[in-house]
């Protein structure tokens, strides 16, 4: 063992707090290789947990509000404010980035059908495995590694 001790796994960590930070971590060094700097905001109240800065700019890239979730994730407190949602898929040792709204309108009616309280609440999670019936659908908003 080094100095380091013993790497962890995910699975293991019980508190939410520390899950965040694992996954905040593993997803800057991913940002890192597409040329872009993440800093966290501590208080994201409902709005992002960081920012995705270029650090390589062309007229495509902007600045990316990201909200850090456990899985697939949708609901009317995350829309109107040009969001993206970034989640792990630990199993197939993959990441998601996907504009929350255009996702959103898009699935609706699938969404509908698969939440509990769909027409009460609006709001759709699913974690931390990733849902069958969206593979198709989040294959283009997969980060390649």
């Amino acid at each position: 063992m080094g100095i380091l001790g013993e790497k962890i796994k995910y699975d293991d960590l019980k508190d939410k707090g520390k899950k965040e930070i694992y996954n905040f971590q593993r997803v800057s060094a991913v940002f890192a290789e597409y040329g872009y700097s993440v800093t966290p905001i501590r208080d994201d109240a409902e709005f992002a947990d960081f920012v995705a800065v270029p650090f390589i700019k062309d007229e495509t890239t902007k600045p990316l509000w990201i909200q850090l979730k456990g899985g697939l994730t949708f609901g009317d407190k995350y829309k109107d404010k040009d969001l993206y949602i970034c989640f792990p898929d630990w199993k197939n040792n993959a990441w998601y980035l996907y504009p929350h709204d255009q996702l959103y309108a898009e699935l609706e009616d699938e969404l509908r059908k698969r939440a509990e309280n769909w027409d009460k609440e609006h709001k759709y999670q699913h974690a931390p495995s990733f849902p069958a019936w969206a593979e198709e659908r989040m294959k283009k908003y997969k980060i390649d590694q």
